[in-house]
């Protein structure tokens, strides 16, 4: 597991899915849900390549210490409603869909472009 939470050993031909975080203040709260369904509709256009998962401030101490990291690895306090994109924050609102959309294919290739070659160790080319 990596400083962004996510392990980064690929299932054979398919890439480990780049983790969006949506942090919230607490469960069921109006900016939790209008934040969760938002970042839903759009994340469905990415067939499997994209893991929503929310991060509740107040939430179980699970969520608490992932809140915790993921203030450290930022460098700073995360603002509520805050949307990260592989361990990065991304956005401190909720951005429209098309914001949104363009956001997720930019740190999709970024993500994906960080992961190690997906070609099976005895196929790899002799140098």
């Amino acid at each position: 597991m990596d400083d962004t939470g996510a392990t980064r050993t690929p299932v054979m031909g398919s890439p480990s899915p780049m983790l969006v975080e949506i942090i919230c203040e607490r469960a069921n709260c109006v900016i939790y849900e209008y934040a969760i369904v938002t970042v839903k509709l759009v994340v469905d256009e990415f067939k499997g390549r994209v893991k929503i998962k929310p991060v509740v401030r107040r939430g179980s101490k699970k969520n608490v210490d992932r809140y915790l990291e993921l203030c450290r690895i930022n460098g700073q306090h995360l603002s509520v409603p805050a949307i990260l994109m592989g361990g990065k924050l991304v956005f401190t609102y909720v951005p429209g869909l098309e914001e949104l959309r363009s956001a997720i294919r930019e740190n999709l290739a970024e993500w994906e472009d960080r992961l190690p070659s997906r070609i099976p160790p005895g196929d790899q080319p002799v140098v």
